[in-house]
This record gives C-alpha cells, structure tokens and sequence, in this order.
C-alpha cells in the first residue's frame, strides 16, 4: 500500500519516540512537510521528545504553532502542561487546562488528567485537584497517593471529615505498601504534615503531637533512605538509630536497620534486632531476609537451609530469599540444592550470574559437559566484567574431559581478558561469536 512521505515520517518518528530514541524522533518528524496532514500531529509529538530531553523551552515554544485540532491537540496541551510544571508555571498550567475542549474520560488522555491534577494540588486549586483526582480514580485505580492530595485538598477546604479519613488511610500504610510510597515528592510527610495541621486546628493537642512525631521520624527515616540509595550505610544507620521505637513506622526502621548491619557485616546485630519482629508484621518476610543473610554472613548455614519453606513463592521478593538459601546450599558445598536453587533464580530473572554458578557447581559434581552446555547459555553482553571466569571454567571443563589444546585456548584468552581493558570478540563453546567488554582482573579458579 502506497505511504506518503509525511506518514513515513510520522510513522518513523513514532517507532523511535516509542522506543526511547527522542533525539532521532525529532530529526525525523522534522521531516515531515508542512502541507502533510500529519504535520500538526509531527508537531505535538515533537514536543513529547523535547520533554524527554528536558528542552521544555523549546517545547513551550512549539505548543502555539499547533493547530486547536481535537484529539490530537490534547497529546499537545498534555505536553505543554508538563513542560510547564517542569519550569514552575503551575498556575499556567490551571489556566491552560480550564481553556481545553472539555476531554473525554478515556485511557488516552490519563497522563492530560495527571499533569492537569498536578497543576492544580500546586496551585491549591483544591476544588478542580479533587475532580481531577476523582477522574484518576477510574482511569488509575488503587493508586493510594490520591488520598494526599484529595486529602490535603479537602482540609484546604475546610471539610476535616472528609480530609482526616483519606490522610489517615494513606498515613496508615506498612511494610512493602508503605515502603513503595517513599519518592521524592514526599507524599507520606505530606499526609502527616496535614493530618498534624488538622488536628491542630481541630483543638486535639495529644493526635497533633502524635502527628508531630510522626512527620518527624518519616522525615528523618528518608533522610535514611537517600543514604541507602548512596550506599552510605554508617550514615544511614545513624538516622535510622535517631527515630523513636513508638511510630508507626518502627516496623520499617527495624527492617532497615537489619539490611545496614548486615550491608555493615555486623551480622549480629541483625540476628538480635529479628528477635523483636512479629511473625505477624507486615515486614516479616523482608525482616526473615536480611536475618537469614545475617545468618550467611555468620556461616551458620544449616539454620538457614532449616527455613527453606518458610516464604512463599508468591512473595514479591522471592528472589532474595532463594539467593541466601543459594548461598548457605554453597556454603555447606551441597551442589545438587545449589543447581536447583539457580534453577528457580533463572525462572524469575535472567541474571547470568546464576547461570555461571549452575555451570560452576556443574563442575565441581564433574558433570563437564553439562556445565559447558550452561555456559554456552550465558550472554557475554549481560555479564561483562565477570565473563573471564566463564572463559576460565570453560578450560577447566575441557581440561577435566582431556581436551589439553581447547583447554589452553580458552585459558589464553582467560589471560588475555585478565591483563586488558577493551571491547573484544570472543568465540563460545558453540563456535559463536560474541563481543564483550571487560575490566581486568584475576578470573575465579574453582
């Protein structure tokens, strides 16, 4: 079927706009003629790419040459509400939204509705974030930080009931619920905050120095947690240790706690601090992580092996639990368990990192031919740094099964990667090729 060139274009510039290539996608809708009807269309999704680059300079200034062509004008009003959340016009941004053909309620225009409802939770344009916030409910459903800003938006109004009820069911979340809202907008201090000002207002003086106390350990617990996503564990320890054991979050905080004396390798703090953990909590199963890694980290093995039913398959980090059961099955050198806990690793998550240990344990039962088919599985792209000990294994294989010269060709090329630091190619066992990147260093020698 005959395409213009403006539909190839357009079309071609949404594959790479889709496939996170914004700066291709731009060239390529700059191609599109003016003349074509997919020109004003070209034109707003352009401006997508320039907020993907964050040139939302550039993206305002694009937003007055589309035509008021309806559906299309929403994908560019969406964009200019982002680029001008982004540069701080929030009230704009209020403004630029009530002028819209009043849009439709439909999957499509979700991300116009969010940055509208943003707009207007930062503008305290109370009565429209609660409408909006309604909207997203049914195109969004259960996403729980709604409660805040409907919430804090109610108690802008002056309707406490309605204010106090959405805080405190966003207020009251735990474990790994709780944990996914820590972001960096803050919704959780945002709630206690609130719910602190309410009942201040309200004249209860005990829930606002409840509420104190709580904004205050959630703000000293993220100061934590950005020490965490720094891999600054004696710093995060210390803003951990400083919140009070009677908040809500205490929970949380005893859990962190474990993964930065483990992380710390005080491996028995940890195992003290598990013994406070209800089987009931919500943090159980995370807490029971970081004690059987604490556990690892002690060498005490066989109790860890002991708790191998304890969790769930359904857990959503189920992972974590196999990768310390791996560990001590390693630990104790019992390698059938360990092969069938890399099984179950690699059901979850492609991580070749378990495919060489499969292929390892593999060799050290002597089963060579089996643990060089494991190997030939691995992907050198995926595992860069660490593939000189698969090259290094591979010889060890073949010079179990008395193959001396393939033997030697792959510790040479062991050799090779152990003094370099360059991209190479790098034939398998399969004979295929494979290129790789790789840092020098002394290969793993079983």
């Amino acid at each position: 079927m005959f395409k213009s060139k403006g539909r190839k274009k357009f079309e071609e510039g949404l594959n790479y706009l889709s496939n996170n290539g914004p700066r291709k996608a731009l060239e390529v809708f700059n191609e599109v003629p003016r003349k074509s009807k997919y020109y004003n269309e070209s034109l707003a999704n352009m401006m997508c790419a320039l907020n993907d680059l964050n040139d939302y300079e550039a993206s305002k200034e694009l937003f007055p040459k589309i035509k008021e062509d309806y559906p299309i004008y929403y994908i560019a009003a969406t964009n200019q509400l982002q680029a001008l959340l982004e540069t701080g016009y929030e009230s704009e941004a209020v403004r630029l939204f009530r002028r819209l053909k009043e849009p439709k309620v439909i999957e499509e225009n979700v991300l116009l509705f969010w940055n509208a409802a943003v707009a207007a939770n930062r503008s305290d344009e109370d009565e429209l974030a609660i409408e909006l916030c309604n909207i997203l409910d049914q195109l969004m459903p259960n996403q729980v930080y709604l409660d805040v800003w409907r919430g804090v938006a109610y108690y802008n109004l002056g309707e406490s009931d309605k204010a106090e009820k959405l805080l405190l069911r966003f207020a009251n979340l735990t474990g790994a619920e709780y944990r996914s809202q820590i972001s960096e907008h803050k919704w959780m201090q945002k709630a206690l905050y609130t719910l602190m000002l309410l009942y201040n207002r309200n004249g209860n003086d005990i829930l606002a120095k409840k509420f104190e106390a709580e904004y205050n350990a959630q703000k000293e617990y993220e100061i934590a947690i950005r020490y965490f996503q720094q891999v600054d564990f004696p710093k995060a320890i210390i803003s951990l240790e400083k919140i009070p054991n009677d908040v809500a979050i205490s929970e949380n905080v005893l859990n962190d706690s474990m993964m930065c004396y483990v992380n710390l390798k005080k491996y028995d703090k940890a195992v003290e601090l598990f013994k406070q953990v209800s089987k009931d909590s919500d943090i159980y199963y995370l807490a029971l992580i970081n004690y059987l890694a604490a556990l690892n980290g002690l060498e005490k093995y066989e109790e860890v092996l002991e708790m191998a039913n304890v969790v769930p398959e359904t857990f959503e980090r189920y992972n974590f639990f196999l990768y310390n059961l791996l560990n001590a099955a390693e630990g104790i050198e019992d390698y059938n368990a360990g092969i069938d806990y890399c099984e179950k690793i690699l059901e979850i998550n492609e991580e070749e990192e378990y495919r060489y240990k499969k292929g390892l344990f593999q060799f050290y039962l002597q089963r060579y031919d089996s643990a060089i088919e494991t190997l030939n599985c691995i992907n050198s792209w995926h595992y860069q740094d660490d593939y000189v000990d698969v090259v290094y294994l591979f010889g060890c294989c073949y010079e179990k099964l008395g193959e001396q010269e393939k033997a030697e060709e792959f510790f040479n090329e062991a050799y090779s990667l152990e003094h370099s630091s360059a991209t190479a190619m790098f034939i398998n066992g399969n004979g295929e090729r494979q290129q790789i990147h790789v840092s020098g260093r002394k290969p793993f020698k079983p």
